[in-house]
């Protein structure tokens, strides 16, 4: 089975998409916007096969908001990791380097995601992961490699190093009336 579901859009938004629209018509040398068109401006549909028990129709579009911090992150970890640009080495090396890569990145993107709840939950404040991993991927690696290796120091430590880093250089800069992702997820907690 499955559900539509339309979501009427503000009127502020709709404009901002008939004006955007007309832009690019004008760019490409098209004619006016038609009737059919302006009037789907107004609604966002959505498709989905999940009942409504396991996703209420009022989170659909905040859970759809979303989708672009799964984006986030997979760039995230293309450009900050580097996990496409390897050396042509055996089968076994590969696997293993891709295997290791996976791994920090994996770790690390559930220490910064840590710290990105913990600053929001006690400090109302929203962490850009961008910054925060890039810090960690770039500088702090050698530390945390170290707590796993020597064992000189102890993860909570690191923890609470990097926490008070990220609160001070990661802020995400909040954009005017937008939700931060963690705020969306907050409104989509399903009772």
């Amino acid at each position: 089975k499955a559900r539509l579901i339309i979501h009427r859009l503000p009127d502020d938004e709709v404009a901002k998409r008939i004006r955007k629209a007309r832009n690019n018509n004008k760019k490409k040398g098209r004619k006016a916007l038609s009737k059919e068109y302006v009037a789907r401006a107004y609604l966002n549909l959505f498709i989905t096969n999940t009942d409504s028990a396991t996703i209420p129709t009022k989170v659909v579009w905040n859970l759809y908001r979303l989708r672009w911090q799964i984006e986030l992150a997979f760039k995230i970890w293309k450009s900050l990791c580097d996990i496409e640009k390897v050396k042509k080495v055996k089968r076994h090396r590969l696997e293993c380097y891709i295997y290791a890569k996976l791994i920090l990145i994996m770790l690390g993107w559930r220490i910064v995601y840590k710290i990105a709840k913990n600053l929001f939950v006690l400090e109302g404040e929203a962490l850009s992961f961008y910054k925060s991993f890039k810090t960690l991927i770039s500088s702090k690696i050698d530390a945390l490699r170290a707590v796993f290796l020597s064992g000189t120091r102890r993860l909570d430590d690191f923890v609470r190093d990097f926490y008070r880093v990220s609160r001070v250089n990661h802020l995400l800069e909040k954009k005017r009336g937008k939700p931060t992702s963690l705020e969306l997820l907050l409104s989509c907690s399903i009772d």
